[in-house]
């Protein structure tokens, strides 16, 4: 379950997020946003598989602490492509 935890956190560490400069010299895009769209969402998944797995429960905080930093990046996300 550690390992599962870890290799978990790992992947959500490595997303980098790449800006780029729109035509009017100004205004800053996410480039890729669906890509990394995608790939919250698969974490996301990830999480709620593992909060049902029976052996889980010992490590339950640092999945409730992964679930909130899927949850805050995903809002995050959704606002920018809001805005």
């Amino acid at each position: 379950m550690q390992q599962a935890l870890d290799s978990l956190d790992k992947e959500m560490k490595s997303v980098e997020f790449e800006f780029e400069t729109s035509p009017d010299g100004v205004t800053k895009l996410c480039k890729q946003i669906n890509d990394i769209v995608t790939k919250f969402d698969e974490f996301n998944l990830r999480v709620n598989v593992l909060k049902t797995n029976p052996h889980m429960k010992n490590f339950f905080d640092k999945l409730l602490e992964l679930e909130k930093t899927v949850k805050s990046v995903t809002e995050v996300i959704q606002e920018w492509t809001i805005f």
